[in-house]
């Protein structure tokens, strides 16, 4: 119900899921009469609707929608992969309200000091990165990063199917003297302890689409700051390109002619399909989908949230967690 175009592209995106994917069972938590009238009678069957009026809004803080929001269409969604009646939970609401009552009903994984939010990118070579964090957490120590390198490359591994992600942190420079000093002893933790297995060392952020790395981590700040500038930027180019050939009667015919390059182009760089932000560290999936994700991007994140459970990422995460020193756990 949270996001930009309520529960149309929700309901629309299930719905297209469910023609290519007729495995699939979906409980869509809401208010019933503004969802039913999108399910077409054919599909009735594959979906059921959860009733509640209770909205968690954009504007609300975390912490109140921890106080007030258990029995929101966010909460009780949240609830039911809590208490297992739902494998994996999507929403497109309010980021910080998900992130805080997925953590609060759902707990961390053991030993995780704080949960991360990992995205996709297409690479200017082929094929998808992923980052970390994205905007979960706005200070992070070196255990924090050492942490999120772990869970990315094993989403990476899960998600992506790269059996040995390349790793590496987010950093001003390439240079191992670059950075401050929680960057630097991330670092030394990554370089020096053998459990992460391709760590590269540091990228820029012109880096980060370029293909020669798997998995960018850094702070929760920069994170969503970068994310924020990559996506302000494909907005930037596409805007220039479509007044560039519509600038004359010349400059629409060299688009006609250059239209299956421009197709092209957008298909690799439209965000509806790498939809979906992973939640990582909680005991359970959840997915965020962007706020403003049409039906076609909504049902890329329900593809991205599927894949994760039939891959069995959450059991992938707590081996994988095992396996750290004591030092880089929590408790």
């Amino acid at each position: 119900m949270g996001g930009d175009l309520g529960p149309v592209s929700v309901v629309e995106g299930a719905c297209s899921f469910l023609k290519s994917d007729s495995s699939t069972f979906f409980q869509i938590f809401g208010d019933e009469p503004l969802i039913k009238p999108h399910i077409p009678y054919n599909l009735s069957h594959k979906i059921e609707i959860i009733h509640t009026v209770d909205v968690i809004s954009g504007d609300t803080k975390p912490s109140a929608a921890l106080r007030r929001g258990r029995k929101s269409s966010m909460g009780l969604a949240i609830s039911s992969v809590a208490a297992k009646e739902n494998a994996g939970v999507i929403s497109g609401g309010n980021t910080g309200a998900f992130m805080g009552l997925s953590s609060f009903l759902m707990g961390s994984l053991p030993g995780v000091f704080r949960p991360a939010i990992a995205s996709f990118f297409p690479t200017k070579v082929g094929g998808y990165s992923t980052m970390l964090d994205l905007g979960a957490n706005a200070e992070n120590d070196e255990f924090h990063l050492a942490q999120f390198a772990l869970m990315g490359e094993t989403l990476a591994q899960t998600a992506l199917s790269i059996q040995n992600p390349r790793v590496a942190l987010l950093n001003i420079g390439s240079e191992e003297v670059k950075g401050n000093m929680i960057i630097q002893n991330a670092h030394k933790i990554c370089k020096n302890n053998p459990i992460f297995e391709n760590f590269i060392g540091f990228v820029e952020g012109d880096q980060i689409l370029s293909g020669d790395v798997d998995v960018t981590v850094t702070d929760g700040f920069s994170g969503n700051i970068a994310l924020k500038a990559l996506e302000g930027a494909a907005h930037a180019v596409a805007y220039e390109l479509e007044q560039a050939f519509n600038e004359s009667f010349l400059t629409r015919i060299a688009a006609f002619l250059a239209y299956p390059v421009l197709k092209s182009f957008k298909l690799k760089t439209d965000p509806s399909n790498y939809n979906g932000a992973v939640f990582l560290g909680i005991k359970g999936i959840a997915v965020k989908s962007h706020g403003s994700s049409t039906a076609k991007g909504f049902s890329s994140a329900i593809l991205i949230t599927k894949k994760i459970i039939n891959l069995g990422l959450i059991e992938k995460l707590e081996e994988k967690l095992k396996k750290l020193p004591p030092e880089l756990l929590k408790g």
